[in-house]
């Protein structure tokens, strides 16, 4: 099985996860020689992905609608408290496909 690839028991290609990383891991700001060894980043391609951020905004939105087919959740986290149970919820809610 390859990472894009669900377990037999799930249809359709496995989710995406992008978590906002501010800082160093960041694949936008980060100079290539300071991001870690062995960091990538991956594309959705088509695939499900989920997007957990603590500043979207409208325009992120529209532009996920306008340029990405498959399924999309853009969860805002709020900075100050972190992931919490129901953000987890939310998103094995999203990968499950409800």
């Amino acid at each position: 099985m390859t990472p894009t690839e669900a377990p037999p028991e799930h249809k359709g290609p496995r989710p995406l996860l992008f978590l906002d990383v501010d800082g160093p891991l960041n694949p936008y700001a980060a100079k290539p020689e300071r991001r870690p060894e062995g960091y990538t980043t991956i594309r959705a391609a088509g695939r499900p992905f989920a997007w957990v951020e603590d500043e979207q905004s409208p325009a992120d939105a529209e532009y996920v609608t306008r340029h990405h087919p498959a399924r999309a959740l853009l969860h805002h986290v709020d900075p100050r408290l972190g992931l919490r149970a129901p953000d987890f919820r939310a998103l094995g809610q999203f990968a499950a496909g409800e």
